[in-house]
C-alpha cells in the first residue's frame, strides 16, 4: 500500500491498523468481500473510511457506511470531516436515519413506521406539508439551492444538524438530504437502508445510486444476524 494514496487523517497509525487498512483497501480495489474481526482500540472506523474515500473520490462510485447505532453515525461523520479538513478536498457526504426521525412535523415519533409512512404520503398528496411543498415549489428554488450549497459547504454534517438547519428554513430534511445525496461520495445509514429491498429501491431511485456502483461497509457486523 502506498500511504500517500490513502487519505488518512492522523499523523500516526496504531498497532495493527496498517494491516487492516491494507486488507480493506485491497478488498475495495479488487472488488472482494472482507469480513474483519478487529480488536477494540485499533480504529476501525477511520481504517475503513480512509481507503473508501480514497477510492470513490475520483470514480463513479458511492460508499455506504451502514451501522445499527445512531452514535456511530457521529463518529463516521467526524472522521469524514477530519479527512476533508486535512487534505483540503471537496466531497459531499450525507447522513440518513429513519425518515420519521428526520421529519419536521410535530409528534410523528410516536407513530410506528407503517403509520408514519401512511401519514407522510397522505399530507404530501393533500399538499398540507409545508416542509415538502417548499422543496418542490419552483418559487422556493433559489432559497432551496442556497440552503443546499450552505449544507454542502458546512458538511459533512451529522443528521441532527442537517435537520435543525432545514427545519429552521422550512424545508424537509429528508428531501434536502436526498438532493445532496445525488452527488454524494459517502452515505452514512442504517442497515435497513440497504437490506430492506423496498427502502433501498425507493432511496436509490431518489438519489440516483445503484448497487453495482456502491461499496458497502457494514459496521458492527455481529449485529447483522438479528437485523437481517
Amino acid at each position: 500500500m502506498n500511504k500517500k494514496d490513502i487519505l488518512f487523517p492522523y499523523d500516526e497509525l496504531r498497532k495493527g491498523q496498517e494491516d487492516f487498512i491494507v486488507d480493506v483497501n485491497n478488498s475495495i480495489l479488487f472488488g472482494g468481500k472482507l469480513l474483519g474481526s478487529v480488536p477494540t482500540g485499533v480504529g476501525k472506523t477511520v481504517s475503513v473510511l480512509s481507503p473508501l474515500v480514497s477510492f470513490v473520490l475520483d470514480r463513479n462510485y458511492c460508499g455506504f457506511f451502514l451501522t445499527p447505532k445512531h452514535t456511530q453515525h457521529k463518529l463516521a461523520i467526524n472522521t469524514l470531516r477530519l479527512i476533508k479538513e486535512k487534505y483540503k478536498i471537496k466531497f459531499n457526504a450525507v447522513d440518513f436515519i429513519g425518515k420519521k426521525f428526520m421529519c419536521g412535523q410535530d409528534g410523528v415519533v410516536v407513530l410506528n413506521n407503517g403509520e408514519f409512512h401512511e401519514y407522510c404520503r397522505d399530507i404530501k398528496e393533500k399538499g398540507t406539508c409545508d416542509f415538502y411543498n417548499n422543496c418542490t415549489n419552483k418559487k422556493n428554488s433559489a432559497k432551496r439551492e442556497l440552503l443546499i450549497e450552505r449544507l454542502k459547504k458546512l458538511g459533512p454534517l451529522h443528521v441532527e444538524d442537517v435537520c435543525k438547519l432545514c427545519i429552521e428554513e422550512g424545508f424537509c430534511p429528508f428531501e434536502i438530504s436526498c438532493l445532496i445525496a445525488k452527488d454524494a461520495k459517502v452515505i452514512i445509514g442504517d442497515y435497513y437502508h440497504i437490506l430492506s429491498t423496498g427502502v433501498r429501491d425507493a432511496l436509490f431511485l431518489k438519489i440516483n445510486k445503484s448497487l453495482d456502483k456502491s461499496i458497502l461497509i457494514f459496521d458492527e457486523g455481529h449485529n447483522l444476524i438479528s437485523r437481517v
